[in-house]
Order: C-alpha cells, then structure tokens, then sequence
C-alpha cells in the first residue's frame, strides 16, 4: 500500500513541476506586470508629491 501510494505521489509531483515549467512564461509575464504597474504608481505619486510643493 505505502508503495503504491509512494508511486502516486511521485507522479503527482512530476505532473505539478510539469505544470509549472508550462505556466511560468505566464507567471513572469504577470509579476513584471505587477511589477511595472508599481513602478508607474510610485513615480505618479512622486510626480503628485513634486507637483504639490511648487
């Protein structure tokens, strides 16, 4: 039982890092986007911030 069960999850492990490797192109694109999205709320709120002192 313990080994059949070993096997299951063996697989299942290879089938997740399969999915990920398939998906991570995807998940960068996200996160630089995120990223970026970011990076253009804090240089509006710089440019607020400047604005406001003159």
């Amino acid at each position: 039982m313990e080994d059949k069960l070993g096997k299951i999850h063996s697989e299942l492990k290879k089938l997740a890092d399969q999915h990920k490797m398939a998906n991570a192109p995807r998940i960068r694109d996200e996160q630089e986007r995120k990223v970026q999205a970011l990076r253009e709320l804090r240089e509006q709120r710089s440019r607020s911030d400047g604005s406001d002192a003159d």
